[in-house]
C-alpha cells in the first residue's frame, strides 16, 4: 500500500517567549508517506513535495535530515513494519484505505481525493 495518509491529532507547541513548559495544544496534522518500493517518511502538516506531487518526494534527502521519522517497511498480511533509519521497529496495521499506528487512524489520501 503506497501513498500519503493523514491523521487528525493535538500537538503540544512551546512558547519559547514564556516560562519554561508553557505553550498550548493546537491541532496538528500527521501523515506518514509510503513510496511504492518500500520507503517511509513520516512527519507533521504536509510533506514538502514539489508540484503537490508526492510521487516526487525526495526520500534520499529527508534521511539525512530526519532519520528518526524515515526508513523502510514491509508488509506482513495487514500488519506493517516501520523500521526506521534510527529507533525501535514500530508496527501498524491497515484497515482497507486506513493505516493505524500511533494510537492515530490515518485515512488515505491522494491528490482531489
Amino acid at each position: 500500500m503506497q501513498g500519503l495518509f493523514l491523521a487528525s491529532t493535538h500537538r503540544f507547541v512551546f512558547d519559547v517567549t514564556g516560562p519554561p513548559g508553557s505553550g498550548e495544544r493546537v491541532v496538528a496534522t500527521r501523515y506518514y508517506l509510503l513510496s511504492g518500493d518500500g520507503r517511509f517518511h513520516r512527519g507533521w502538516g504536509l510533506p514538502s513535495v514539489p508540484g503537490g506531487d508526492i510521487a516526487a518526494f525526495d526520500f534520499a534527502a529527508v534521511e539525512t535530515e530526519d532519520a528518526y521519522n524515515t526508513g523502510t517497511y514491509t508488509v506482513e498480511g495487514e500488519r506493517i513494519l516501520f523500521h526506521p533509519m534510527t529507533g525501535d521497529e514500530e508496527a501498524g496495521v491497515f484497515d482497507g484505505d486506513r493505516l493505524h499506528a500511533e494510537q492515530l487512524s490515518f485515512d488515505w489520501s491522494t491528490p482531489g481525493r
